[in-house]
């Protein structure tokens, strides 16, 4: 609960949880989720795939085109 309340409530509002769609972050189109923990300093914790949630996806796992990434990281501007 720490976790949360220190995430969801610092005055400084760097790190936050949302999405990115893979639409208008065309670069992350094929790469993989490690290399979007990496580039990005993004957590993917899912990702949302026609509909569906892939959870805790492997990190080897593809982004494709339409994908939304559910991430957890340094809020994006």
């Amino acid at each position: 609960a720490e976790f949360w309340d220190q995430m969801l409530y610092q005055l400084d509002k760097t790190m936050r949880i949302g999405d990115m769609k893979v639409n208008d972050h065309p670069d992350l189109i094929g790469r993989t989720v490690n290399d979007i923990r990496q580039s990005h300093h993004q957590l993917v914790i899912a990702i949302r795939r026609a509909g569906q949630f892939i959870h805790a996806p492997e990190p080897a796992a593809a982004v494709q085109k339409d994908d939304a990434l559910i991430v957890m990281g340094p809020h994006l501007d």
